[in-house]
């Protein structure tokens, strides 16, 4: 549209209150405000603000109207042609702003008005929480900013749509179809072999004492043994606990607790 090298790049992305980024702006500003549009999700009455620095848009009309862009520094207010102009201008913005949304939802953007007072823009709440985006605009040797301003009402509408469509919420199953599964993950791991140990005490004893170890020899337990209860331990983790006796002439333990 310029016919020249233009580069756009974010420097700064950041949230804070309506009323200071509003306050930030001077008298005589340029923002256009696009509308957005959802009709299957009843997206009708959210916006978002795009303002645009005074010598970067008077430099881009300069181009528009066959001059070489140097002509941006001015002082006084549009008058009705430039805005008609600029009109034009940010009616190409719309589809680069659908495009932005269309990997997650739909959303149409028209422009709805173009301000340029910033005290008569009483679309959104002064304590409402925005996100601006802002963008730094190098034109030649021309460089100027654009920010973006996002609401946050309007992006919970886009949230609640993209939640509804992408984020599967866990889905509770019936309490007989659950009972039954779990009877079936219980009924293919029966016949898994466990080891089952039990702890009369510990110790531990270096390599060497290992080695010299000879039938008949006694190792001191560093862990006192509770002739009432014992614990068993089940693949190294704790689950019963038990009394040690006897049956046919074997040594045995007899399930006192779960641990469980």
């Amino acid at each position: 549209m310029l016919r020249s090298s233009c580069q756009m790049e974010i420097i700064q992305v950041e949230e804070e209150e309506y009323r200071e980024f509003n306050n930030a702006l001077g008298d005589s500003i340029l923002v256009a405000i696009f509308g957005m549009h959802n009709t299957e999700n009843k997206i009708d009455d959210k916006q978002i603000l795009i303002e645009l620095s005074r010598p970067i848009s008077f430099s881009i009309m300069d181009r528009m109207l066959g001059g070489n862009g140097m002509g941006y520094e001015i002082e006084r207010d549009y008058t009705d042609i430039e805005l008609s102009l600029l009109e034009y201008l940010f009616k190409q913005v719309s589809p680069l702003l659908n495009n932005a949304w269309s990997n997650y939802i739909e959303i149409d953007h028209t422009l709805d008005m173009i301000e340029t007072n910033s005290r008569l823009i009483q679309l959104i709440q002064q304590d409402e929480a925005v996100a601006i985006i802002a963008i730094e605009i190098t034109i030649e040797d021309l460089k100027g900013n654009m920010n973006i301003c996002l609401p946050a009402s309007s992006l919970e509408e886009v949230f609640r749509i993209f939640n509804s469509k992408y984020v599967k919420l866990p889905k509770k199953d019936d309490p007989m179809v659950e009972q039954q599964r779990k009877q079936d993950i219980m009924h293919g791991l029966r016949s898994s072999p466990l080891t089952v140990r039990a702890v009369l005490g510990k110790t531990e004893i270096s390599l060497r004492e290992l080695l010299n170890l000879q039938a008949g020899d006694i190792i001191p337990l560093s862990t006192q043994v509770n002739n009432d209860s014992i614990v068993l331990e089940v693949e190294d983790l704790p689950w019963f606990t038990g009394v040690v006796g006897t049956k046919k002439k074997k040594y045995a333990v007899k399930i006192d607790k779960s641990l469980q």
